[in-house]
């Protein structure tokens, strides 16, 4: 069975092919970025007080002054920004314009019903918009946690959208989407509108990163990826860092959303710019295109391949990656779900254990599937972090207990993950199986100790991979 990673060992695992097109797709993790920090500014919350419209002539300090409670029972920040003295406010007005005293009960509470804003830090927010404080105060966070439900669909639809219909067109549907819902979003007068939106948003969002992330793994060689593996982080902390510069300008709702939600349109010439994933069409037997790109790909790192024969090598190999048999009709029918990667035992234990290397662990026919369930696994904890740094109202430190306990959790259930390092990517879902299934536990830990850092895999005579 022809191995595309053979290819890119005679063209070159990292070329100048692999260079400019790794560059390329990285950009366009930016807005997935962008738009995963950007609810931090959109729905921030800045300092507030009472609205009293019969003390608007005064300075806002005489206005705290005579309406904030001074109670032991609303001592805090929170409780003096959504309750007032409960006074007649016209009579006290004229009674401190005059300088005369006033007789009233101090002790005697009630609820803001309007708010004044301090804009002076982020101008206009979803805050200030729709006036989600005190009772509503919960709301910006479960903004957050929807936005974060929709990544987190993101994960499960992207996936199969990009392993079932190419990596190319998802990409690009989903640079789409992020800029139509993203901008949709900045206008709308309802604030469950705006949430809904948002939350489409982030499914776009999450194509952006998962998609590019798997078509420049699947174009790079298995010894040099784990430089360009890592980087992909590197733009989506670039889009954090784009957020913060145009935020700190705009200072507005809309403005900011605007601005940022538009960036991605310089995208929209990827169609024409950048090719499918050739591992892809080859998984689904789509061997002529696949060449196409497999001959541009020789020809830009300036390696002289014999076209001929490649073509004739690929065309007469039944390159069935679903099943190995040899039945292609099977081959082009079969459609693969979520259901695939945890059929097995040795798929399921790296279904349970998946983020940084999953990449990797994953056939091609279930690649993005795989990843994709990884990023949801991430999500999940984005739709509860909101919520658990709420509970340092119990016990300060509690949420990093929380979060440091679950980071070590995932830190042991790794040692259950094998060595990629240097190891092919798998292609059919039998190999994906057979991948590291012999391995145990710490043996290619110890294994490269042993070897000062160096860890390679390699086939016994009985054709079981071992760690040495």
């Amino acid at each position: 069975m022809v191995n595309f990673d053979t290819f890119l060992d005679v063209i070159g695992p990292f070329g100048r092919y692999q260079k400019i097109h790794t560059i390329t797709l990285y950009l366009v993790i930016i807005p997935s970025g962008i738009q995963n920090l950007l609810n931090i500014y959109l729905l921030a919350t800045p300092e507030h007080w009472c609205d009293v419209r019969e003390l608007a002539n005064l300075s806002v300090q005489e206005q705290i002054q005579l309406t904030a409670p001074l109670t032991q029972s609303y001592a805090n920040d929170i409780d003096a920004s959504c309750m007032i003295r409960d006074f007649n406010y016209s009579e006290v007005y004229l009674a401190f314009v005059r300088n005369e005293s006033y007789n009233v009960n101090i002790s005697e509470l009630r609820q803001c019903s309007n708010w004044q804003y301090d804009y002076s830090v982020y101008g206009t927010t979803g805050v200030t918009k729709w006036n989600l404080v005190c009772s509503n105060a919960s709301l910006p966070a479960m903004a957050q946690s929807i936005y974060m439900f929709g990544f987190l669909l993101g994960a499960f639809l992207i996936g199969y959208s990009s392993d079932r219909f190419g990596r190319k067109i998802t990409l690009y549907g989903s640079v789409v989407g992020v800029i139509v819902f993203a901008l949709l979003s900045c206008v709308q007068q309802n604030l469950w509108a705006h949430i809904i939106l948002r939350m489409i948003a982030g499914v776009a969002a999450c194509g952006c990163i998962t998609v590019a992330f798997i078509i420049v793994m699947e174009m790079i060689g298995p010894t040099k990826r784990m430089i360009p593996g890592l980087s992909a982080q590197v733009f989506f902390a670039l889009g954090y860092m784009i957020v913060s510069f145009v935020a700190y300008f705009a200072r507005g709702f809309v403005l900011t959303n605007a601005i940022l939600s538009a960036l991605p349109i310089v995208f929209l010439c990827y169609w024409w710019t950048e090719p499918e994933s050739a591992r892809w069409l080859l998984a689904h037997g789509r061997v002529e295109e696949a060449k196409t790109i497999m001959k541009k790909m020789a020809k830009t790192n300036k390696v002289s391949i014999d076209a001929d024969a490649l073509v004739n090598e690929f065309k007469d190999e039944e390159i069935d990656l679903s099943t190995n048999r040899s039945d292609s009709s099977h081959r082009n029918d079969k459609h693969y779900t979520v259901l695939d990667i945890v059929r097995t035992p040795n798929m399921r234990k790296k279904s349970a254990n998946i983020l940084f290397n999953c990449a990797e662990l994953f056939p091609t026919v279930v690649r993005t599937i795989g990843v994709g369930m990884g990023s949801m696994s991430a999500r999940l904890g984005g739709l509860v972090a909101p919520f658990v740094t709420e509970l340092k109202i119990f016990w300060l430190p509690l949420p990093t207990i929380i979060f440091g306990l679950f980071a070590l959790v995932a830190g042991f259930l790794s040692f259950l993950l094998p060595e990629t390092l240097g190891e092919k990517l798998p292609d059919t879902l039998e190999e994906g199986e057979a991948f590291g299934k012999d391995m145990k536990l710490l043996e290619c830990y110890y294994a490269r100790r042993r070897r000062s850092g160096r860890a390679s895999a390699i086939d016994d005579q009985d054709g079981q991979q071992k760690c040495v």
